[in-house]
């Protein structure tokens, strides 16, 4: 927890992608793969690694606590000093990675619906012309 924080690498940002296509928003998104990244992490390196503002991070992080996909504990720092908030997941990226999957395929399914109807009702239209 100490140290600098891990990077955002290439495959972190296209995991955020994805799992904000499926649903997540991208702030809640960015913060649960930086998470998962780095174990165990607080407020100041989850901002400083997705370059977000601290007010987003802790609506980012409420959202996840929501969901209860990662869980926050309190840590007393050496001597004096207010305790810091530490987070890590509650859930496997195996586990949120399932979530994105069934929201994937039921907008997929969506989708096809729509594209469904759209061929049967611009059909009828064509006969009104």
């Amino acid at each position: 927890m100490n140290g600098k924080p891990p990077e955002m690498r290439r495959e972190h940002l296209r995991l955020v992608e994805v799992l904000t296509k499926a649903g997540l928003g991208r702030n809640p998104a960015r913060v649960i793969v930086f998470v998962a990244a780095a174990g165990r992490t607080y407020s100041a390196q989850i901002q400083a690694a997705t370059g977000l503002r601290q007010p987003e991070v802790s609506i980012a992080l409420r959202d996840l606590s929501e969901r209860r996909w990662v869980v926050k504990q309190t840590v007393q720092r050496e001597g004096k000093g207010r305790p810091i908030n530490v987070y890590r997941l509650r859930r496997t990226m195996a586990e949120i990675g399932e979530w994105a999957e069934k929201e994937l395929d039921r907008k997929a399914r969506e989708l096809e619906k729509d594209r469904e109807d759209l061929r049967s009702l611009a059909g009828k239209m064509r006969g009104r012309e």
